[in-house]
């Protein structure tokens, strides 16, 4: 993904002008709106940016969708808003960026809250997608987001089918599932030495409690803080709970 994909994009950016930065990156299926209790609550110390991710490739990839090239876009995002020493947070895939670019770039991470992140495991619910638009494809994901049915907002589902729903994407989106779990970080991750929030649902089964506490193991500045009757979007099955303990985390590092 080459960085002009990312310059256009839309971006949420609200807060203390010239406070120092966080970014809020969402999951494969997600969008910025997913942290708006976030961005409601942080920007009132921080400069909150929450960037709608380009997970298509420019046209000189051919629109295909590429772990790599969506990194490096983010990677320009930052550099070119001159952005440092961020706290950094991401949900699933939008974590996964978070674990590499903090390995890129250790000394441009303040701090890192991770929801339901891939860089481990990552369960698929499934590998195949329909020759013709379905939207049962996405549900089929979506039932695993969140632990209660009533969140299956039906804007969730547009926006997601939206962004993958015809034949030719969603083999990119299946490409792209598979190179997400091919990316395994796992010997890397204790050269992580910024301090790391695990906010994690105790029944995701996308990215089930035993990953976190694989994550804290693996990273030493690690602690693992689980939301009951919640599975893999705590932010927006619980948006009080966790601004809190995000809000706890990050004063005790001050």
């Amino acid at each position: 993904m080459s960085a002009e994909t990312w310059k256009d994009i839309d971006c949420v950016d609200q807060g203390v002008s010239g406070g120092p930065s966080m970014v809020l990156l969402h999951g494969l299926f997600g969008d910025p709106a997913n942290w708006t209790p976030m961005v409601e609550e942080f920007s009132k110390d921080y400069n909150v940016l929450a960037p709608c991710i380009p997970f298509l490739g420019g046209q000189g990839h051919g629109g295909r969708a590429s772990l790599d090239y969506i990194f490096q876009g983010f990677c320009s995002f930052v550099a070119e808003r001159g952005l440092k020493n961020m706290v950094l947070m991401g949900s699933s895939l939008g974590g996964h960026l978070v674990l590499r670019y903090a390995l890129a770039y250790p000394k441009n991470v303040r701090a890192m809250v991770l929801t339901g992140s891939s860089g481990l495991y990552e369960r698929t619910p499934t590998t195949r997608f329909p020759k013709r638009r379905d939207k049962k494809f996405i549900q089929e994901f979506a039932r695993h987001i969140f632990y209660e049915e009533r969140l299956f907002l039906e804007d969730i589902m547009a926006k997601a089918f939206e962004v993958w729903g015809t034949p030719i994407k969603g083999l990119y989106l299946v490409s792209l599932l598979r190179g997400i779990q091919k990316d395994n970080l796992g010997l890397r991750l204790p050269e992580i030495k910024s301090p790391t929030l695990l906010a994690w649902g105790l029944n995701d089964t996308i990215t089930p409690p035993s990953v976190a506490h694989e994550f804290q193991k693996k990273m030493p500045r690690a602690q693992i803080k689980f939301f009951d009757k919640c599975c893999h979007a705590p932010m927006m099955e619980h948006p009080l709970k966790f601004n809190q303990a995000v809000r706890a985390y990050l004063s005790d590092l001050d």
